[in-house]
């Protein structure tokens, strides 16, 4: 696999794929490096989809690693692109199957963190509205047929600004 180096950045230290200078190990490398995120983004799709939120979340700092050399790569094949050019033809339309693949993969991965947010958005609605009766129904206060507040407790007067 690609050599492994470790950059500073601001608080943490940040993994770097530093492919080799030969196009065609460079090439290998960098279709190891789409596996690796390919599969971290398999497993988290799976986790999405079977709502395995303790999964989710414990691949996310293998996720955003991978990414981060995934976009590294990605970036020294675009710099280095005529040296790439190199490369065994079949080696090249490899990595752009691997590539297209990994798209869909992506697209997929898209849909999946979709769906999560809008159930997550959907729960927290649902989480609001049942605090927000339940903070009405403690508000109300009976009042006997003498004027008086019935029952024990602490009355609160609120003021409706609308007035």
């Amino acid at each position: 696999m690609a050599n492994q180096v470790v950059k500073q950045d601001t608080a943490l230290p940040i993994k770097t794929a530093l492919l080799s200078h030969d196009p065609k190990k460079a090439m290998q490398e960098m279709m190891e490096i789409i596996d690796q995120l390919r599969g971290i983004m398999q497993a988290e799709n799976e986790a999405l989809n079977n709502t395995d939120t303790k999964t989710f979340i414990a691949i996310q700092d293998r996720k955003i690693e991978a990414a981060r050399v995934y976009q590294d790569g990605v970036n020294q094949m675009i710099t280095r692109k005529d040296d790439m050019k190199k490369a065994p033809e079949k080696m090249k339309l490899q990595l752009e199957a691997m590539r297209a693949d990994f798209l869909t993969l992506a697209e997929e991965n898209l849909e999946a963190l979709e769906r999560m947010r809008k159930g997550m958005s959907r729960l927290s609605d649902r989480i609001m509205n049942l605090a927000k009766s339940e903070a009405a129904e403690s508000q109300k206060f009976v009042y006997g047929a003498h004027g008086k507040l019935e029952g024990s407790g602490k009355a609160s007067i609120g003021v409706n600004e609308r007035a």
